[in-house]
């Protein structure tokens, strides 16, 4: 089974989600978690896990819960699997960067693959697991508003699970990555017409955890083909650095829609992490022979263990 239980994309309103799935049938390691975020203020991640969600009065409905930190667009869902109760046993992560900061969960009735409205809202301050980092068993009302004001529609079930950065060495394999991208240089080839694949050029680093999978970063389009510059920077969650590789590709988008690889940086996260920084982070970029990609990342450790992740 999937170490992250039952992640989905989901489209809710017109807002895309960003909480990119880890699915399959191997043990998955890592969630990316795109941020943009100051990315020096992450002070952990939090771990919401939704037990049961109980609609009031309402026959025949599979409630789905969409999840999110109030302000930021990345959401997680999950689905009603059973009917009394509605037990949905989901996981999901969020990076947390201020203890002030609220979760806020909608809940939608559903019927088959029909989401038929929103049945109410509900939000819960990070701020109790400053004192109270695990939360089990928790149940809380489910509101709507109406012209007479807020009306009771049900419940959640939750449990929340809270991981702040250490602050002592350790050798934990989970935490947090900052992964910074500075800019290009060496990606024309000799003789190439510089003006003429300037006009046609849009350049951006896309970033996955490997080959095969979504990915979890797009950089803003740089114009600078001869020496593009991003200097952007995002965090994401790993479960487990010593077995993720860090997959950056530069692709050029030209005027008829069209993507061209420019080439690609493949690393360990270990040996990036690991880097001598006196390097200032520039690595061999393959397809050019005197390409390089300007990357430097930060390890923040987290005490989460693999075995202590639900499973179904």
């Amino acid at each position: 089974m999937s170490l992250i239980l039952a992640k989905t994309y989901h489209l809710a309103g017109g807002i895309y989600d960003l909480m990119l799935s880890c699915l399959g049938n191997s043990r998955a390691a890592y969630e990316p978690i795109a941020s943009n975020t100051a990315s020096s203020s992450v002070i952990g991640a939090v771990r919401i896990v939704v037990q049961a969600a109980n609609l009031d009065n309402i026959m025949g409905s599979k409630p789905s819960v969409i999840m999110r930190v109030q302000g930021r667009p990345e959401t997680s869902t999950t689905v009603g699997k059973s009917k009394v109760p509605e037990q949905t046993l989901h996981s999901s992560y969020f990076l947390v960067y201020s203890l002030e900061e609220q979760i806020e969960f909608q809940v939608l009735k559903r019927y088959g693959f029909l989401d038929a409205g929103t049945a109410g809202k509900m939000m819960v301050s990070l701020k109790h697991l400053e004192t109270e980092p695990t939360r089990m068993g928790r149940e809380e009302g489910i509101f709507k508003s109406t012209n007479k004001g807020s009306k009771r529609k049900g419940s959640l079930l939750l449990d929340m699970f809270y991981y702040p950065i250490l602050q002592v060495p350790t050798c934990s394999n989970t935490g947090i990555v900052t992964l910074r991208i500075g800019q290009a240089k060496g990606l024309l080839a000799e003789g190439t017409d510089i003006h003429s694949e300037k006009k046609h050029s849009k350049l951006m680093v896309v970033t996955r955890m490997d080959w095969t999978s979504q990915p979890i970063h797009k950089s803003h389009e740089a114009y600078d083909v001869d020496e593009p510059s991003w200097n952007c920077s995002f965090d994401f969650l790993c479960f487990d650095k010593s077995s993720t590789t860090i997959v950056m590709k530069i692709v050029s988008k030209r005027w008829n829609g069209t993507h061209v690889e420019y080439g690609h940086v493949s690393l360990a996260l270990n040996e990036l992490v690991q880097a001598d920084r006196d390097e200032l982070g520039w690595w061999p970029l393959s397809g050019f022979p005197n390409g390089r990609l300007q990357v430097t990342a930060d390890w923040k450790p987290i005490e989460l263990h693999q075995d202590n992740i639900y499973k179904e």
